[in-house]
C-alpha cells in the first residue's frame, strides 16, 4: 500500500517511472524558498499540475453548447429520480487546464491539514531520533526550521500536483473523483475526456455525452444537497495523515539504496512509504465505505434516468462499470494520497443497497438516509441491504445528532 507524502506520481516525469526530472525540481524548490515556511503553496502544485496535463485544447462555442444541452436535459431526467432539489446554476464546458484552476481550491482544503499532520509527524520523529549517534532535532529548530519545513512542502507539492494533473487527464466533470472539489452549484464536463471516454464504443456521442452528464448531475445534487459530506471526506483523509509514523532509521537505511536503485530505473513511489497505523487503516475502511455509497447512488439513480429513455444504457453502463475499474478518478486521487483503492465489488454492493432501499422505503425515503452518517450502513451491513433497512429509520428531529 502506497500513502501520501513520499509515493505516487509528481516527481516531473509523466508516467511516475524512471529518474525524476531534476531541471524542473530544482525549479520548483526556487520557488518553494520564497514562499511561507510551512504552508504547501498552491500555486506550486498549479504549475506542477499544468505542466503534466499534456495534450489539451481550447473550448470553443460548439463545445459549451452540447456541454449545456446535456447538462440541462441530465438536470431534468434526475428530477425524477431523486428527492434532491436541482442544484445546477452555472453549466460549464472545461479543458483539462480549466479544471486544474476550478478545483484548486477544493484540493486544498483537502491536502493542507493532512499536510500538516504529515510534517508535524516527520519533526516529530526528527527530534526524538538518532541515526548512528547523529542528532537530528537541529533539522526541525533554529535556523533550519524554516529550510526543513519548506523541503517537506515541496515533496507534498510535486506528489499533489502530479496527482491533480493525472486525474485531469482522466475525470470527464467536476463531480466524478466524488470529492467537492468545484465550487457549489457548478456542474462542468471535458469535452476532450468524454470524447476519449466514448471512442471505440460504436455509441453516438450525444448519448456518451448525456450519459456522462447525468453522473455529473446526480454527484452535484449529493454533493450540494448533503453538508456533512463535505467534513465526513476530509475528516477521513485528515485522520490517515494524523496517524503518520516516520521510522527515521529506516528511512536512512533505504537511502543508502536509493541513487543506485533510481540509476537502475526504479520507480521513485517505492521509495520511503510510512508503514500504516491500526488507526490509519480504519480511517481508511471507513473513507472506502463512503466513497462506494457515494458511487453506488450515483449509479442507482442514473440507472433509473436511463433504463426506459435510452436505448444505448446497458453498453454505457457496461463500458461505465469496466472504465471504474481500470480508470477511476476517485481510485486515482485516494490511491496516490493515502494508498486507498475503491473495491468495485464494494461499490457493486453499494449499488444493490441503494436499489433495495427505494424498493422498501420509496425515493424519499432512500434519500433520507444520507441527512446523517449515522443512518448508512458499514461495509459487512451492505451485505444484507434489508436486515440493515429494517432496523434503520430516520427520526423526525435529527438536530440532537452530530454528523462530525
Amino acid at each position: 500500500m502506497s500513502g501520501f507524502g513520499f509515493t505516487g506520481d509528481g516527481f516531473g516525469n509523466e508516467e511516475g517511472k524512471g529518474m525524476p526530472d531534476l531541471g524542473a525540481l530544482f525549479t520548483q524548490l526556487g520557488k518553494m524558498f520564497s514562499g511561507e515556511p510551512g504552508a504547501l503553496p498552491e500555486s506550486t502544485i498549479r504549475d506542477i499540475a499544468r505542466g503534466q496535463l499534456g495534450n489539451d485544447r481550447y473550448i470553443g462555442h460548439i463545445d459549451l453548447a452540447e456541454v449545456t444541452e446535456a447538462l440541462n436535459l441530465a438536470d431534468l431526467w434526475i428530477n425524477d429520480t431523486t428527492a434532491f432539489p436541482s442544484a445546477l446554476r452555472t453549466p460549464q464546458a472545461w479543458s483539462k487546464a480549466d479544471w486544474v484552476e476550478s478545483t484548486m481550491s477544493g484540493w486544498m482544503n483537502l491536502v493542507a491539514p493532512m499536510s500538516k499532520s504529515l510534517t508535524d509527524g516527520l519533526t516529530k520523529s526528527l527530534t526524538e531520533s538518532q541515526v548512528e549517534g547523529i542528532d537530528l532535532s537541529a533539522m526541525t529548530t533554529g535556523p533550519l526550521a524554516g529550510v526543513f519545513q519548506q523541503m517537506t512542502g515541496m515533496l507534498l507539492s510535486q506528489q499533489v500536483g502530479g496527482t491533480v494533473a493525472a486525474v485531469a487527464k482522466l475525470t470527464t466533470g467536476s463531480a466524478d473523483t466524488s470529492l467537492p472539489l468545484a465550487s457549489d452549484g457548478v456542474a462542468a464536463l471535458i469535452p476532450t475526456n468524454v470524447n476519449e471516454w466514448g471512442e471505440g464504443l460504436g455509441i453516438d456521442m450525444r448519448d456518451v455525452r448525456l450519459f456522462l452528464a447525468l453522473r455529473e448531475i446526480a454527484g452535484t445534487r449529493l454533493l450540494a444537497e448533503v453538508p456533512w459530506l463535505r467534513g465526513r471526506l476530509t475528516d477521513a483523509v485528515t485522520a490517515y495523515g494524523s496517524g503518520i509514523q516516520i521510522d527515521v532509521q529506516a528511512i536512512s537505511d533505504q537511502a543508502m539504496d536509493v541513487m543506485n536503485a533510481l540509476q537502475e530505473g526504479a520507480d521513485p513511489r517505492s521509495l520511503f512509504t510510512p508503514a500504516t497505523t491500526p488507526a490509519q487503516e480504519l480511517a481508511l475502511a471507513q473513507l472506502e465505505t463512503l466513497l462506494a455509497l457515494f458511487e453506488g447512488w450515483v449509479n442507482h439513480v442514473v440507472h433509473l434516468a436511463i433504463a426506459e429513455r435510452l436505448p444505448s444504457h446497458v453498453a454505457l453502463e457496461e463500458s461505465s462499470r469496466r472504465k471504474r475499474v481500470s480508470q477511476n478518478p476517485t481510485t486515482t486521487v485516494f490511491q496516490s494520497l493515502v494508498g486507498l483503492e475503491v473495491s468495485p465489488r464494494l461499490s457493486r454492493e453499494a449499488t444493490h443497497f441503494w436499489n433495495v432501499a427505494l424498493d422498501l422505503k420509496g425515493l424519499e425515503g432512500r434519500d433520507e438516509l444520507w441527512s446523517h452518517p449515522d443512518l448508512l450502513p458499514a461495509a459487512l451491513e451492505m451485505q444484507d441491504p434489508a436486515a440493515f433497512l429494517s432496523s434503520t429509520s430516520a427520526p423526525d428531529d435529527l438536530s440532537g445528532l452530530d454528523p462530525a
